[in-house]
């Protein structure tokens, strides 16, 4: 009897613990705040589910603020608090930074690295192209992590506005 005693206080520890990591994870990651990122003459579309193919629920502009309640799936965020009717949807993760983005209207910076750094459809998505030291882009949003360029996504660390203070 008290061999089944010690399993079951070590099966019930066990859920226990399992319970407590999980809503300490979820209490991690509920309630964060995203901006979206994209170029100024586009848009990014709230989704009802987590697909590029679901229906859109309405859309956000770059610059625009949305709350995440940490769900994450098929590389969309999720929302219970979207301005539109439904209130809830998924929005591609891709295009959300999460700290908030700077205005910079079109400034020119320089690809500042030792090699080619890539341009990117969106922070996860495919490579557009390869740009090399000294590429002169325009920025129009930025980030501490990733710049909206006239060519795609890139990395914040590689652009600089003054590419002879090396």
């Amino acid at each position: 009897m008290k061999r089944f005693s010690l399993k079951m206080l070590a099966v019930i520890t066990a859920i226990l613990l399992i319970i407590l990591s999980v809503t300490a994870w979820a209490a991690d990651n509920e309630g964060l705040t995203a901006w979206v990122i994209c170029h100024p003459a586009s848009y990014v579309n709230a989704r009802s589910s987590p697909s590029g193919r679901s229906q859109s629920i309405g859309r956000f502009e770059a610059g625009d603020k949305v709350e995440i309640d940490g769900r994450y799936k098929n590389g969309f965020a999720h929302s219970e608090a979207l301005q539109f009717e439904l209130g809830e949807g998924w929005i591609a993760a891709g295009y959300l930074v999460f700290d908030e983005p700077v205005w910079e209207g079109g400034k020119w910076y320089y690809v500042c690295s030792n090699g080619r750094v890539a341009a990117r459809k969106c922070i996860d998505g495919d490579r557009l192209c390869w740009l090399q030291p000294m590429t002169e882009l325009q920025v129009f949003w930025r980030s501490d992590e990733w710049c909206m360029t006239t060519r795609g996504m890139v990395k914040t660390k590689y652009l600089e506005e003054d590419p002879c203070h090396k």
